[in-house]
């Protein structure tokens, strides 16, 4: 039971991770958008 726990919360710490990386790719994406979209 205590490996279950522990591997559950090893795919949990890898699950906000990637959320992480997504949020700031997705960000960047808009930010590049907005951008190709404002020719100054």
């Amino acid at each position: 039971a205590v490996s279950e726990m522990s591997s559950l919360i090893g795919v949990m710490r890898s699950f906000e991770a990637n959320q992480k990386i997504m949020q700031v790719h997705s960000e960047r994406m808009a930010k590049t958008i907005s951008e190709l979209g404002n020719p100054n």
